[in-house]
């Protein structure tokens, strides 16, 4: 963490916002950014001072107020964010009491009345199931292909083994059993069929009557935590799956492999969020 550049991509941010000077800016950024200390000093405590030294103000409780759940805004998986907005400070003459406006009246007005499962997201798209014979034990595993016309939705190929452990949770889940509900049992689970120790369980099978847990860019390499919820499918989501419960439109294409896609895809910011914010910050700009 420590020589992690990553923890000093703001300073980029900083130089962006104050070449421009844009009477707002949003800066959106992981909760753990609230915890940061790479060398000892608060991550929070580096971005409140940077953007006070080129004139703009941002809420005076970070923690209090700026971290939201995309679940609160029609959004079908759990992504909790920080959501940082400035206000330069030469344009008004009480931002604080603004930013507290903006947190606790304004951006909630977008949340949505109910909360958007993973069935809801992705339950219409065509079913994909592994294509097993005789010849397939040591090989990995194909599916059928989706006959719809959206882009991305292509399964990716699994072991055997993989396929087996995938529709086996599944299926604990969907009968009601929950055998394998609890970490302790995901993790002997993973180490009896593995043949390896783990500190943390490795599967999650996505519930369909939920919101997902947070679509990440790890994706890209490793499915196991994010399992389809139907049985006979005994796979990880897909690319226009992933890109669903973010929030995506089927008319948005990937540019890129799959790898590509899955990075792209966790990484970005829901859309369906964006737009929630950018109604209330653009009330915001109205008030000043």
């Amino acid at each position: 963490m420590k020589d992690d550049y990553r923890n000093y991509l703001f300073e980029h941010y900083l130089n962006v916002v104050n070449r421009y000077k844009p009477k707002v800016f949003i800066f959106e950024n992981v909760p753990g950014l609230l915890s940061a200390m790479p060398d000892g000093t608060p991550i929070t405590r580096l971005i409140r001072q940077g953007f006070e030294g080129i004139g703009y103000e941002i809420v005076d409780d970070l923690k209090a107020y700026a971290k939201i759940n995309a679940s609160d805004y029609g959004v079908p998986q759990h992504r909790e964010r920080l959501i940082i907005l400035g206000i330069r400070k030469n344009i008004c003459e009480k931002p604080q009491e603004i930013l507290h406006d903006f947190y606790k009246n304004i951006l909630p007005k977008y949340k949505s009345k109910t909360k958007k499962t993973v069935e809801e997201a992705i339950g219409d798209l065509p079913a994909l199931y592994p294509i097993i014979t005789e010849k397939t034990s040591l090989k990995r595993i194909g599916y059928t292909k989706s006959e719809c016309n959206i882009t991305w939705h292509k399964a990716r190929h699994h072991s055997l083994r993989d396929v087996e452990i995938y529709g086996m949770l599944a299926e604990d889940i969907l009968s009601g059993e929950n055998k394998y509900a609890d970490s302790k049992s995901l993790s002997e689970l993973y180490e009896e069929r593995v043949g390896a120790k783990s500190p943390i369980h490795r599967y999650h099978v996505l519930r369909k009557d939920e919101p997902s847990t947070t679509i990440i860019s790890h994706l890209d390499r490793d499915g196991n935590r994010f399992i389809h919820y139907d049985p006979k499918q005994c796979r990880d989501i897909t690319p226009r799956e992933a890109a669903r419960i973010q929030s995506f439109d089927d008319d948005f294409d990937f540019i890129g492999n799959q790898t590509d896609t899955y990075i792209m895809i966790g990484n970005a910011v829901p859309p369906i969020l964006a737009k929630c914010v950018g109604g209330a910050v653009a009330e915001i700009l109205d008030m000043l």
